[in-house]
């Protein structure tokens, strides 16, 4: 498997192995949504995907996951930071926010902010 489901502080963490093609990233996307619970999640999201990628990716999110969600997307490089701002504008929902951010505990504490105003 290319990558990896865990639950980490109420939080559902996604990890890729290695570069994922664009239809691992799509499964992902499949598995995660048939988990009922996932109103928390993170993505590692560290790769070169191209913009008409991350358009076809944030497309199968918003068709696939209708439950209110919070998502940050966690990724390394300047160009993937750009081309996953680009995904958060195209998963734009009501009921959904989505973040993108180069550092992990700032991740971890928009997320937990939002578990906050959930109780």
């Amino acid at each position: 498997m290319a990558f990896t489901i865990s639950t980490e502080d109420s939080i559902l963490v996604v990890r890729f192995d290695s570069e994922p093609s664009l239809e691992e990233v799509k499964q992902a996307v499949r598995e995660v949504d048939a988990i009922a619970d996932s109103r928390f999640e993170l993505w590692d999201l560290s790769w070169a995907a191209s913009a008409d990628e991350v358009k076809e990716i944030a497309e199968v999110a918003k068709s696939k996951v209708h439950r209110p969600l919070r998502t940050a997307i966690l990724t390394h490089t300047t160009l993937s930071y750009g081309l996953l701002r680009m995904y958060a504008v195209y998963r734009e929902q009501s009921n959904n926010e989505t973040q993108v951010f180069s550092d992990e505990e700032a991740a971890r504490a928009w997320l937990a902010e939002g578990n906050d105003q959930q109780r």
